[in-house]
């Protein structure tokens, strides 16, 4: 009894469903609990199902599961007050089924109302001309940046299709007849229409001719968006796409959809943190995005609309560039580019000083180098210095006294020469490379036994799969590779702030230095690096193994 009344108490997240039969059964499931399990609490005729789950990062969430009960935006608005009044949580979300455009969703898609939920009672095309003045509400611009981000920036490093495959499996134990999914869905960040009946296709088209950016409509979520008005509360609505406005397919599709969308919902809240943001630093004085645009914009090729989102590589770029521009020749906008990502960078962090630096603690780099050290004996390297090394993504050098200065054949590779020109006076026996990470060509074959790369595969626009092959193609078998993610950045000031930057802001993302790493690491065991390793030190994750 206790332990019920202390969830009801701590509700940090309320996930509403709306029909008893398809849709809250599915977010049961998706929650660890059983499908046709009785509510924990009923409190002023509000049913309650209590969950705690479990984060990447941080205390685990308390949530609290409900239903609407009745179909309609009216009863959504008095149901959810209720609700909002029980369990008082931070941020509420209402999960289930909707119609979907079939011209641009697929059964089971999930949509997302990041963008607005549409009040369709009014102000849609009809035959007659166009009614009154639709009626919207938008989340909170926080939400929706949180969200988009999320999914743009760490998605694809997650195991989506694992979390609801378990899902259908445990389900399915429940109830055999429950169909299974033929691919994987997309997520849609849209607008989603909401209205009082039952949608059909006819009527579903004749919305999106007045909105081009709904994605799918349904009964309940204008009503929910309302109730969370006055509170000022944090609210999305996510549905899973049950049909394209055909009774029997919403029938047969509701629980799988549900699934679809609650699956989101859960992995989303898993890896998702409230970031801080860094002042006072290096790195958000001035973003290497920002660079690039104005660099490229002077020799003609205007990127202002581009997102660099975290997957977004240079490759990617160059491609997207010469879609705008295809007229000129896919090589000079690859040089093009290339040097303005080489310019950026080496405008950036060419002169980076030991204040830059979160490895010199006390302003004295020795016990991280010490740190360094008693990894590579972990690693069996007992003496670098008889090694042939590469170190890509050297920089100016500031870190390599003491630890490369004295190796016999070293390679250094950068993307800035102004950078290898600095390295190389602090290591006057380094080879130097102008070339980036993803392309080294100059390097022979089977020529390295260590290939080093601190700090530099969380960079923008960096191809991590690209130069874990260049990295695979340069090492001798049995040579080892050995590198790291920064996990804390120190302010002017001294304040501590853990994490990575999130692309384009400057919020600190907790988790992600351990998305990539992970990536990282998955992308090892493909290439067959045997005893793969992760190794947490003082500021950074190292991730390390050895070729076959």
């Amino acid at each position: 009894m206790n332990t019920k009344k202390t969830c009801l108490e701590n509700i940090d997240i309320t996930i509403v469903s709306v029909r008893v039969d398809t849709e809250h059964p599915a977010l049961l499931a998706t929650f660890g609990l059983k499908p046709d399990s009785g509510p924990d609490q009923i409190v002023n005729d509000v049913r309650i199902w209590c969950a705690q789950l479990m984060k990447k990062m941080g205390a685990p969430l308390n949530v609290a599961l409900t239903y609407l009960g009745e179909t309609g935006n009216l009863p959504a608005i008095t149901e959810t007050q209720k609700i909002l009044s029980v369990t008082k949580p931070k941020s509420i979300y209402l999960v289930g089924t909707a119609a979907g455009r079939r011209d641009r969703t697929s059964i089971c898609d999930v949509v997302v109302s990041s963008d607005a939920v549409m009040y369709y009672g009014s102000g849609y095309q009809r035959d007659s001309g166009i009614g009154d003045r639709p009626k919207y509400y938008n989340p909170n611009p926080s939400t929706k940046k949180e969200v988009e981000s999320f999914f743009a920036n760490r998605m694809k490093s997650l195991d989506w299709e694992d979390e609801y495959s378990s899902i259908i499996r445990l389900y399915r134990q429940y109830d055999k007849s429950l169909p299974l999914p033929d691919r994987e869905p997309n997520i849609h960040f849209n607008r989603i229409a909401s209205g009082e009946q039952v949608l059909e296709e006819v009527t579903l088209k004749s919305i999106c001719k007045y909105d081009g950016l709904i994605r799918a409509g349904e009964m309940e979520g204008y009503g929910f968006a309302h109730a969370c008005q006055e509170p000022e509360i944090d609210w999305l609505v996510i549905r899973g796409i049950s049909d394209f406005g055909n009774r029997e397919d919403r029938k047969k599709w509701a629980t799988l959809a549900t699934i679809m969308a609650c699956s989101f919902l859960k992995i989303f809240l898993m890896h998702t943190a409230i970031p801080e943001r860094l002042q006072e630093s290096i790195y958000v004085r001035e973003k290497i995005p920002d660079i690039m645009r104005r660099i490229l914009k002077e020799r003609s090729i205007d990127i202002t609309s581009v997102k660099f989102v975290l997957d977004l590589t240079i490759s990617e770029l160059e491609r997207i560039c010469h879609l705008r521009y295809p007229r000129r020749p896919l090589e000079d906008i690859r040089e093009i580019v290339r040097q303005a990502r080489a310019t950026a960078f080496e405008h950036k962090y060419a002169d980076r000083t030991e204040q830059d630096d979160e490895r010199y603690k006390d302003k004295d780099i020795k016990p991280w180098k010490e740190e360094v050290q008693s990894l590579l004996s972990h690693l069996n390297i007992l003496d670098i210095n008889t090694k042939k090394v590469i170190n890509v993504g050297i920089g100016n050098g500031l870190e390599a006294k003491g630890l490369f200065d004295n190796i016999e054949e070293f390679i250094g590779i950068d993307i800035s020469g102004k950078a290898l020109a600095q390295a190389k006076e602090r290591c006057s026996k380094m080879k130097s490379i102008v070339t980036d990470a993803e392309d080294l060509r100059d390097v022979e074959n089977e020529s390295q036994d260590v290939y080093i790369s601190f700090r530099t595969y969380q960079s923008t626009l960096f191809d991590i799969k690209t130069a874990l092959l260049e990295a695979y193609r340069v090492l001798k078998p049995g040579g080892t590779i050995l590198i790291s993610i920064p996990y804390v950045f120190v302010e002017e000031s001294g304040k501590i702030v853990k994490g990575l930057l999130i692309p384009e802001t400057d919020e600190v993302d907790p988790d992600l230095p351990y998305d990539l790493v992970d990536r990282i690491r998955r992308m090892l065991n493909r290439l067959n690096f045997n005893n793969i390793g992760i190794r947490t030190g003082m500021v950074e994750i190292y991730v390390y193994g050895k070729r076959q």
